[in-house]
């Protein structure tokens, strides 16, 4: 398990990287005026925005689910580029609402049900017809496996979705960040370097869509 200081390990690791990096630097004398640009001109996200996403207050394990499986397969922009190519769409928002429209109808709520979801199920949800692009059909399968890997997560480490829902923040930024498929970290000159970017967007979200 990662330690409790898990954003101070991160922001070690961070650091780590930067002072000995040898293509980029960090000019220390401009933090401080880009801070204070950053905070005036970007808007303080407090919700998680209903037009794109599936936030039901009056239903919050169906928000979760809606979550993890967004947050389990918010990856693969390596794709975007050969997607367009084949004339489809794999832009965040058109992901997030097209899941959002197949769990409104009820479909992948249970997240015990993602264990049996397939490539197949992941390209007709996303409208992404099969065999177009070799780079999409693979990603697709990246999807139902990554959604097979939260659903034996959740019954591993959680038992239901019931637990996950009451568990604590941090504690539960410790657990995913130790799924296989939430669990991004490299060697950076000798050192094992944790990023774990998914991990921290999905607990940002659900503390977004449930505050």
């Amino acid at each position: 398990m990662i330690s409790a200081s898990f954003a101070k390990r991160i922001r070690d690791d961070a650091a780590f990287v930067m002072s000995r990096a040898q293509s980029v630097f960090i000019n220390n004398n401009k933090i401080s005026e880009y801070a204070k640009r950053v905070i005036a001109e970007m808007p303080r996200v407090t919700v998680l925005d209903s037009e794109n996403h599936l936030v039901m207050s009056d239903n919050p394990l169906a928000t979760l689910a809606y979550v993890l499986a967004l947050d389990s397969i918010n990856f693969g922009s390596g794709v975007f580029v050969p997607a367009q190519k084949a004339g489809l769409d794999l832009e965040y928002s058109f992901i997030a609402k097209a899941l959002k429209a197949k769990m409104e109808k009820g479909d992948w709520i249970e997240i015990s049900s993602w264990k049996f979801i397939t490539a197949a199920d992941c390209h007709e949800v996303f409208t992404l017809p099969a065999g177009q692009s070799a780079q999409v059909d693979w990603l697709m399968a990246q999807f139902s496996r990554h959604l097979q890997m939260s659903a034996a997560g959740v019954e591993k480490d959680f038992q239901s979705a019931h637990e996950m829902l009451a568990t604590d923040g941090h504690a539960l930024l410790d657990v995913v960040s130790q799924w296989p498929h939430f669990r991004d970290e490299t060697s950076y000159q000798g050192r094992q370097v944790g990023i774990y970017k998914r991990a921290q967007i999905l607990v940002a979200d659900l503390a977004l869509a449930l505050p």
